[in-house]
């Protein structure tokens, strides 16, 4: 048995993760509550950005947790969008979330804006229909003739069968092409950059 340090009940050792004063259920608890502070929500933004990097295949963020939480501090309107979530009751769509200015690159200090989390939805979806959002399905490619000659790069797959005036279902056939399934497609070599 072991008596856990926020709620003061003597538990299971089951109940606890190894080495924690805290049982599981107030450890989950502590955690929601430390989220909603003005240092939890820099921490999970800092927290997806490395993930969303990761699964981009991007560099992760340049700067650190403490180098965001000090820009983030430093942006007029953080005060506001943090108090507008506060008074929403924690609505996830009103949390401030850092959201990149160009989204073909990467995490940098200079290419963050700070917005709501449904500005920053918003944005994604603009730049999907654009095809200009590079998540782990939207890298960047380059179109070649079949000797070999760069006839242009696009910011994505997507973007790609676009400029082409092809179907955007048909897109898995230039992914196969840059996979090395196919020869071509469309009269072209392809390649991810």
């Amino acid at each position: 048995m072991k008596t856990c340090s926020r709620c003061n009940q003597a538990k299971q050792l089951t109940d606890f993760s190894r080495g924690k004063s805290m049982c599981k259920p107030c450890a989950t608890i502590d955690a929601q509550e430390r989220n909603k502070t003005p240092n939890g929500v820099v921490t999970m933004m800092y927290s997806n950005q490395r993930m969303t990097s990761r699964k981009m295949g991007r560099p992760e963020p340049d700067y650190t947790v403490k180098q965001l939480r000090k820009w983030v501090h430093s942006q007029t309107n953080w005060q506001a969008l943090f108090d507008a979530w506060v008074a929403s009751d924690y609505d996830k769509y009103i949390k401030p979330s850092c959201d990149r200015i160009n989204s073909s690159l990467p995490y940098t200090l200079s290419n963050l804006q700070l917005v709501s989390f449904q500005e920053n939805l918003n944005n994604k979806f603009d730049d999907s229909r654009k095809g200009l959002h590079l998540g782990a399905n939207g890298k960047p490619v380059r179109q070649l003739t079949k000797d070999g000659m760069l006839v242009k790069e696009y910011p994505s797959v997507l973007y790609a069968m676009r400029e082409l005036g092809k179907s955007e279902q048909a897109s898995s056939n230039i992914h196969s092409v840059c996979k090395g399934i196919w020869k071509s497609a469309y009269g072209y070599l392809w390649e991810y950059i």
